[in-house]
């Protein structure tokens, strides 16, 4: 057993979090909790980052990075219909929820742009059953065609953030929720620098070639489903 730290003995760590992908893995992992409280929400990330933390280290930062919704209006291909995204529900959890993580102690808010190239695509599911002629496009609800949209510059500003903390040597330990494999260079200059790197990928399967890059790969999310799919995101 660990003898008990008081807080200057604390290693330090940072947990950064992909806000885009934590959305879509918690949205998998309790879907049976719909529709979401964006306070709740923010309270079980921070479980999280306690998980992560136990008795050995401190907070350094939390490091959360998103896109403010779509503030656009397109008529949908399958029924006409005009969509103002900026006043769909998933827009306004998305800024409540960043408004309220951002008034949390040691959160720094990381914002991208989102950018639609007015590209619509059909869900993969869909398109299983179409190829398989379980369905035709006249079965197709509106919410099963959906407007494409990247995010810009979170995957570099993430990758930025982790060379900076390590060359700067700000903590000891760096926590990511993320699944993808843009942010491996960054995690071998951490690594090199004498930092432990750990990836949350919260329950989703990740390519083999990750586990070169991460130090461990962790799964600390309080009741989450026994049940939850590990499909990718």
């Amino acid at each position: 057993m660990y003898e008990q730290l008081n807080e200057a003995q604390k290693l330090r760590a940072a947990v950064l979090v992909d806000g885009g992908f934590f959305h879509k893995r918690y949205q998998r992992l309790f879907k049976d909790q719909q529709p979401f409280d964006p306070v709740k929400v923010v309270d079980h990330l921070q479980k999280m980052v306690e998980c992560y933390l136990g008795t050995q280290y401190r907070l350094h930062r939390l490091y959360y990075y998103d896109c403010e919704p779509l503030n656009k209006k397109f008529h949908h291909p399958l029924t006409g219909r005009v969509i103002d995204f900026a006043r769909l529900p998933s827009a306004d959890f998305r800024n409540q929820f960043i408004e309220i993580l951002q008034r949390r102690n040691l959160v720094q808010i990381r914002l991208g742009k989102l950018k639609e190239n007015k590209t619509w695509r059909i869900r993969s599911f869909c398109t299983h059953d179409l190829l398989k002629g379980k369905r035709t496009i006249a079965d197709l609800q509106e919410n099963e065609v959906i407007l494409e949209v990247r995010q810009k510059g979170i995957d570099m500003q993430i990758g930025i953030d982790i060379a900076m903390l390590a060359w700067e040597k700000q903590v000891d330990r760096i926590i990511l929720i993320g699944g993808d494999a843009d942010f491996c260079p960054a995690a071998e200059i951490a690594r090199n620098k004498g930092l432990r790197f750990d990836l949350d990928p919260m329950d989703n399967n990740i390519d083999a070639q990750l586990f070169g890059f991460v130090d461990q790969v962790i799964s600390d999310i309080p009741g989450k489903a026994t049940n939850a799919t590990q499909a990718a995101a």
